[in-house]
């Protein structure tokens, strides 16, 4: 298509693309635009598109729509010129001509010929050859493939280059003599003002053409004489001039119409209210306080064909195409009355009617403005309820309908700034006027260890989290936490009692493990708050429920170092891609961790506590957290938020002395968790910042391997447990290599009876050969264990049984191979190599012999 469009261009047609199989353009009313691009841009990337000539002055030609039973008599009408054979017709093209109107004009009109003709002149186009079309846009329904085609007849081809283009035929021109004689008038821009080389203006124009003219002069000229000067100058030019007692009221009431609408000449006219506002102008009613289009709409910039913007009346950023932008559509933003303000609708004088908008006018502006903001993502730039950092004022405090920056409560649309856009969310609490005390942050660490705990400084661990969680939005590093401890334990009621009563609306809740990772996204929303998810518990049954844990602990994955440039992207229906971020700091309870992969359990300090066997103890345990629960009061929440708000730079200090306390001790990764959670420690019990030597005492007794990694079965440990638990038999021979005696062992003492050469309890010796014979074996510092056993899989549940190759091969440094359980005579069959010294990182627990062997 791109060569054909080459082509026509020589002949000086101007030419745009059409969608495919449709006589649409392709970017709809956009076409009149692109006609003005260059060649290679209207049509770049562009293949198998249909191909338009627009009519008028632009391409120099104007065309006759001849169909609906057109006859060979009728053709005999026209001379020889280009012409194309349409499904119903034909299109004749001739020479432009100013005498023709602009638009569609019907040739044939008050006559009874059977065929319909139309001419088509400035603002128009016609379909090119070679386009096929086989769509109605009208009726939404196909058609039968039509071809458009140049014409030909007895002399040859009607095409450009083949034959001539003819000059519109004088009987053309006069089947509009029932028209008033018109006479193309240049734009105002185009003439100079004071000028005479004005082309005549008739009767039935001239009232029009004055007041045009009087509202361009207005701009340019110093006072209103210059403006009656030059309007008594261009009636002469009129055909026939206005007489002089009704030309000079007609001068002067425009002249006071102008001053009334605009002040004195030389200054902007009403359109331009928008970009430049007047100190005593009002806005529309209700919306008094709006000056300008920016105080009721805030353009925020585009991205792709949407324009985004965000409105006093909503506070939602909100996303409109440019048709919409050119319609009522804008009433999404601000109400009607507000456009009819900014941009009145006129009437053919220039007055403004009441209550009527320009939705072209305004669309426009809107659209200028955004790509003057330039390229905009939401998913980066929006901010929700919460705690953020801005880059030129420190912390600030989206309470949901206002923001709190540097002690000033601002809307929304204020505090919109630094390229932050901070929308309407669910409303959080104020500011106290009194924040926590020292003593009571001690008492928030009391009430963390009523728990009993197998690593010391766990309760500080924790109370550290609960303090900082809400701050997640201004931190760089979000550290999870997750707390296992067996049923009965007393996790759930600590949660209620402690967690959900300091956090309050600050965070989002979940129980269960219907929980999904979707629910919890839609929910957050653009906001910054902490995440409890409470018995999120794997099943070994239920592999859905797996799933929806998996994705869940995918979303804490991205929570934890989310920025403006680390987005999750998803596709959409529509075909754009959506972009989005999760800012949270995320809190699991279980009996059984969910974690699974190491990149997790590297973004989770883990809390393991364990149960009081003696009841005397449980019940001593239970009166100790009721007195401990009770000192967490209904203010206790806020008070807390308050202290970290108001001590932001104090836990930014502790933070950096911390983590130099904990360099060298531990992984960075856990050293920059404990540094936050510690730092948040101390931030509320603590009225000054940390010395070096108070962290060092902070820090010292953390069990670090405790904290990194959570002493519990995953699915792949559990797996591995259950095949060295698994009894096998073995077979005793005598001197003669008869079989003796049986007897039975787990497979994990016959390991260790293979490898130290010792001997079972009944003084017999076990081989490699019986262990090959149950499908494992033992060899070169590894166990390999055959994939297809069903012996070991019979014992397992349903779901490890199904992936039990795939799970045993999640041990560290484990891996899928094949192994030959015998000698050289048996096949290789598909195994499990697990290296030995990987059994001590499995998670399991052995008796001390064993490990010792292995």
């Amino acid at each position: 298509m791109f060569e054909y469009a080459a082509e026509l261009e020589k002949f000086g047609l101007k030419t745009f693309p059409l969608a495919r199989n449709s006589k649409v353009p392709s970017k709809g009313y956009k076409w009149m635009q692109m006609v003005e691009e260059p060649h290679a841009a209207r049509f770049a990337g562009l293949v198998g598109y249909n191909l338009a000539i627009a009519t008028g002055k632009a391409s120099g030609v104007i065309a006759v729509d001849l169909d609906h039973g057109a006859t060979e008599q009728d053709l005999a009408l026209f001379p020889r010129t280009w012409r194309v054979r349409s499904r119903d017709g034909y299109h004749i093209y001739f020479k432009y001509t100013p005498r023709m109107k602009k638009g569609i004009q019907p040739l044939f009109g008050g006559t009874t010929n059977a065929a319909t003709a139309h001419v088509r002149s400035n603002g128009h186009y016609f379909v090119a050859p070679p386009s096929v079309v086989s769509w109605c846009e009208k009726t939404k329904q196909a058609l039968d493939p039509w071809e458009y085609r140049w014409d030909a007849d007895a002399g040859g081809e009607l095409r450009p280059g083949e034959c001539e283009l003819a000059d519109v035929p004088e009987w053309m021109l006069r089947c509009f003599d029932h028209e008033k004689p018109f006479e193309e008038v240049p734009d105002e821009d185009d003439v100079p003002a004071g000028s005479t080389d004005q082309r005549a203006v008739v009767e039935g124009l001239r009232h029009g053409k004055l007041v045009s003219r009087g509202r361009s002069l207005w701009d340019r000229c110093g006072s209103s004489d210059a403006v009656r000067q030059e309007l008594v100058a261009l009636n002469q030019t009129f055909l026939p001039p206005i007489e002089e007692k009704r030309l000079l009221p007609e001068i002067d009431n425009l002249i006071g119409w102008l001053e009334k609408r605009v002040g004195k000449p030389g200054q902007k006219l009403v359109e331009s209210v928008p970009v430049v506002a007047s100190e005593q102008r009002q806005g529309p009613k209700g919306y008094e306080h709006c000056k300008t289009v920016e105080d009721g709409v805030f353009p925020l910039g585009y991205n792709g064909r949407k324009y985004y913007f965000i409105s006093r009346s909503n506070y939602a950023i909100l996303a409109l195409g440019s048709t919409a932008l050119l319609s009522s559509s804008l009433c999404e933003l601000m109400p009607a009355c507000f456009w009819a303000f900014f941009f009145p609708k006129r009437d053919k004088n220039g007055v403004a009617l009441l209550d009527a908008a320009n939705w072209v006018e305004a669309g426009s502006y809107l659209m200028e403005e955004c790509r003057k903001k330039g390229v905009f993502n939401e998913a980066s730039a929006a901010r929700g309820s919460g705690v953020w950092v801005t880059p030129k004022h420190g912390v600030a405090y989206h309470r949901g309908d206002r923001v709190v920056i540097q002690g000033e409560s601002l809307h929304l649309l204020e505090a919109t700034r630094d390229g932050l856009v901070y929308t309407r969310d669910r409303v959080l609490p104020e500011i106290t006027s009194h924040e926590l005390t020292a003593e009571e942050g001690r008492k928030l660490v009391s009430a963390c260890n009523t728990l009993d705990w197998r690593a010391p400084k766990s309760a500080a661990i924790l109370a550290g989290w609960i303090a900082t969680a809400p701050m997640c939005g201004a931190l760089r590093k979000r550290p999870h936490i997750e707390l296992i401890a067996p049923p009965g334990v007393g996790k759930t009621d600590f949660v209620s009692a402690v967690v959900d009563r300091i956090f309050g609306r600050r965070a989002i809740t979940k129980r269960g493990s219907e929980t999904t990772e979707a629910g919890i996204r839609q929910q957050m929303s653009m906001a910054a708050l902490p995440v409890v998810c409470d018995d999120i518990e794997l099943s070994e049954e239920n592999d859905q429920a797996n799933a929806r844990i998996e994705k869940v602990v995918v979303l804490a994955r991205s929570a934890y170092d989310a920025t403006p440039e680390n987005l999750i992207t998803k596709g959409t229906t529509d075909g754009e891609g959506k972009q989005f971020r999760c800012v949270s700091s995320f809190m699991f309870c279980a009996v059984a961790s969910p974690l699974r992969e190491p990149q997790d359990r590297a973004r989770f300090i883990s809390l393991l506590a364990k149960r009081v066997k003696d009841p005397a103890l449980q019940a001593e345990q239970h009166r100790r957290a009721l007195a401990a629960y009770s000192a967490i009061d209904e203010g206790f929440g806020d008070r807390l938020f308050t202290r970290m708000l108001l001590r932001w730079d104090q836990f930014q200090a502790n933070i950096n002395v911390v983590e130099r306390a904990l360099s060298g001790k531990c992984p960075g990764r856990l050293a920059q968790n404990l540094a936050v959670v510690l730092a948040g420690t101390a931030t509320i019990t603590h009225d000054a910042a940390l010395s070096l030597e108070q962290a060092i005492e902070l820090t010292a007794d953390i069990h670090f391997q405790q904290l990194c990694r959570a002493e519990v079965e995953t699915l792949e440990e559990k797996c591995l447990n259950s095949v060295l638990s698994h009894r096998i038999q073995i077979t005793h021979k005598d001197t003669l290599g008869r079989i003796d005696r049986t007897t039975t062992c787990t497979v994990e003492q016959a390991i260790g009876m293979v490898l130290g050469g010792e001997l079972d309890a009944d003084g017999g010796v076990v081989e490699r050969g019986d262990l090959q014979s149950n499908g494992l074996d033992v060899t070169k510092g590894a166990l390999y264990v055959r994939v297809e056993n069903p012996q070991i899989r019979r014992q397992l549940p349903r779901n490890q049984a199904a992936q039990f190759g795939a799970l045993l091969a999640l041990i560290p440094n484990a891996e899928q191979t094949k192994h030959r359980f015998g000698d050289r005579n048996c096949s290789r069959v598909a195994a499990v190599r697990i290296p030995l010294t990987s059994f001590a990182d499995s998670g399991a627990d052995y008796p001390a012999g064993t490990t010792a062997a292995l």
